[in-house]
């Protein structure tokens, strides 16, 4: 991995496209993506306050070994560069978009990476054009494709659900990006949408789809995500929606050790969707549901 130093002068020069919370993320006159953490300082209060809140409260794993706000962003700092400086191990990945070249300041600390930059429409952007369902169905196969090389290679993607970090090109090409929230091997997701299942989704709390003492994902989480991408952009059924009682309903009915059969579904996804709620069997990739439906297209 290719590491340089950077100045806040040259940081500076060109207003950022786009922040989150810890990050600025700006365009290069390269034609690149370049991820940096905010100053400390410019961190909103609102975020350190709720971080403090959370730390205090003890409740939330990815705050562990922190006594501030502060310290929080510091280990996500940290792992981020470990996240980083490990991403050219991944390159026979295709279809994830990988870091390129590691940031510091004059001190020597981490603040941020560089990536490609794609001109590619994002998959929500994609999907409010007229559909072609066997292109809906090519571009699920790509991703489930990109997912499995992923999971092979002890990465999980986690935010899969967020369309935004999918995009697709002209000629319906696929790629992934965020990498620095994807979970590799130990190195924890820091995604608020990593721990969203406590209250809305409780069957993603079962050790099948995640580790709570570790606080890390499983690759089922992945699969289940995957199925639940297919079923939703094809049939509009998502399937562990957080927002249906019906779904929280069977949920609760597998987390009770009842057999759940999800009957409203084409059948061709009638056994990958049962599974999600089977908590003594691995899920499966959507790929041969997926398949054998374009057949009937």
């Amino acid at each position: 991995m290719e590491k340089r130093i950077i100045t806040i002068d040259e940081l500076y020069q060109n207003p950022p496209i786009s922040t989150s919370d810890l990050m600025r993320i700006y365009k290069t006159d390269d034609h690149k993506i370049l991820k940096v953490f905010k100053e400390y300082d410019d961190i909103s209060s609102v975020f350190k306050e709720n971080v403090n809140h959370s730390i205090e409260n003890g409740n939330n794993i990815y705050h562990d070994g922190c006594e501030c706000a502060y310290d929080y962003v510091e280990k996500v700092r940290n792992i981020t560069e470990s996240k980083v400086l490990v991403a050219d191990e991944f390159k026979l990945i295709k279809g994830v978009s990988l870091p390129e070249c590691a940031y510091y300041d004059k001190a020597g600390k981490f603040i941020g990476f560089s990536q490609p930059l794609y001109y590619y429409m994002d998959l929500y952007q994609y999907l409010r054009r007229p559909q072609n369902k066997k292109e809906l169905c090519e571009i699920i196969l790509k991703v489930s494709s990109i997912i499995k090389q992923c999971n092979e290679n002890g990465i999980n993607i986690v935010d899969l659900g967020n369309y935004t970090n999918i995009l697709v090109g002209p000629l319906l090409e696929v790629m992934l990006i965020d990498y620095d929230d994807f979970q590799i091997g130990d190195s924890i997701s820091f995604m608020e949408s990593a721990t969203f299942w406590r209250d809305d989704t409780p069957i993603l709390s079962h050790p099948k789809y995640y580790n709570e003492k570790k606080g890390l994902i499983t690759t089922n989480f992945d699969k289940m995500a995957m199925t639940n991408m297919a079923t939703y952009i094809l049939f509009n059924e998502d399937i562990i929606n957080s927002s249906s009682k019906e779904s929280k309903e069977l949920q609760l009915k597998a987390l009770n050790g009842e057999k759940v059969d999800y009957t409203r579904i084409q059948p061709e996804f009638r056994d990958c969707v049962n599974l999600l709620f089977n908590l003594n069997k691995d899920n499966i990739y959507p790929d041969d549901a997926i398949k054998s439906y374009m057949k009937r297209l």
